[in-house]
């Protein structure tokens, strides 16, 4: 993993998403390493964003719409209109 990408995920562990339970933590660092990465090239890959933008997880999912929003590929589109009705509010604002 490049270091920019090391930092932001911290960045987003520590500031950016409230504290999951200790042994969420791995767990979580797995789903978001892979679209910091895809975020950070600036390269949609479609299988990893639709698995991600349909994560159990809402924190994942808010995470994935930010990150295809800012890569900026249209075929995002359709995956994100569907968080629109998220009961989360955190991802339908994403």
């Amino acid at each position: 993993m490049r270091p920019s990408v090391t930092l932001r995920l911290a960045a987003v562990l520590v500031l950016g998403v409230p504290a999951p339970a200790a042994a969420q933590d791995e767990a979580l660092v797995e789903q978001f390493a892979p679209l910091l990465a895809a975020e950070d090239a600036r390269n949609y890959d479609p299988g990893l964003f639709r698995r991600a933008l349909v994560a159990p997880d809402s924190q994942v999912r808010a995470f994935a719409a930010l990150a295809a929003g800012r890569i900026g590929d249209p075929r995002a589109t359709p995956g994100l209109l569907t968080l629109l009705g998220q009961p989360d509010s955190s991802v339908s604002v994403a």
